[in-house]
């Protein structure tokens, strides 16, 4: 079963005193500012959860697997969202915490 953001917001509304309203606003700005500062290309680190980032992904060029005649492909380079876990996120989850 997934936990969603509804899952998320329920959760917080139960152990705070805001309202599942003010907990789903305050998760979509949450999520808003990470978005907006891993686009500017900034690094984010949340002690015990982990480390979010971007690095430049090199294009590629291939061909077309099956394609009759050969077609080729490029792709352009990007930037791409990155995650690397905390050591006490991996441990936790590892222990069943």
């Amino acid at each position: 079963m997934a936990y969603t953001k509804d899952d998320l917001a329920r959760n917080l509304s139960n152990k705070t005193d805001f309202s599942q309203a003010s907990s789903k606003a305050f998760i979509n700005i949450l999520i808003d500012d990470i978005v907006e500062q891993l686009t500017n290309g900034n690094e984010i680190t949340i002690p015990q959860f982990g480390k979010l980032e971007t690095k430049l992904q090199k294009g590629r060029s291939g061909i077309v697997p099956g394609s009759s005649p050969q077609k080729e492909y490029t792709t352009q380079d990007k930037m791409v969202p990155i995650y690397k876990p905390s050591r006490y996120l991996k441990r936790s989850v590892a222990e069943g915490k």
